[in-house]
């Protein structure tokens, strides 16, 4: 829902890469060695990063640079969303052609979702750090900026209140159309 309201705001679809089965089978937030038991779930782990791999690959040959938006539930907050960018690691990109004000500041997506009534944390305009346990997993360390490229990779934490069946419709609006 969320990329067809971004979609009917921008007029071009983003990439959509879904992890469509439970995390105690598959974390493909994990490092291979810790997402799995089976062996047979390799290939499934292997088909979804190859496809972002892929998305990301075809954003740099169109666009030069783009963002990877890794999306998550957490059960420790229900009303917040908590920013995952290994203290800015993996936004280096961002933060190298822009500064820390890109991330952190009023106009950042951050500053934007806090201004469209989403609790943030770390706090909007706070040179705090990231929640330890809301760190960045794997994916943004793997397909993050941190490395030199130019793919900034920001994972979101979203409470479950946001995401109840009562207020996705909400939720995902507000997102795509933050103030």
């Amino acid at each position: 829902k969320l990329a067809d309201r971004i979609a009917a705001k921008l007029g071009e679809r983003p990439y959509v890469v879904i992890a469509n089965f439970h995390r105690r089978y598959l974390d493909v937030n994990r490092r291979p060695r810790d997402a799995f038991e089976s062996p047979h779930a390799r290939i499934v782990y292997d088909t979804y990063h190859n496809a972002l791999a892929e998305a990301r690959r075809d954003v740099i040959d169109r666009w030069g640079s783009g963002l990877l938006l890794d999306l998550h539930g957490q059960g420790a907050d229900p009303n917040v969303i908590f920013r995952c960018t290994q203290n800015g690691k993996t936004t280096s990109y961002l933060l190298n052609r822009f500064g820390r004000e890109a991330l952190i500041g009023s106009n950042s997506l951050f500053g934007r979702l806090s201004e469209a009534g989403f609790h943030v944390i770390p706090k909007v305009g706070a040179e705090d750090l990231e929640q330890p346990s809301y760190y960045g997993g794997f994916i943004v360390r793997t397909h993050g900026s941190q490395n030199g490229g130019t793919v900034d990779e920001i994972q979101l934490e979203f409470g479950r209140a946001l995401l109840s069946n009562s207020s996705p419709d909400q939720t995902d609006y507000r997102v795509a159309h933050p103030v």
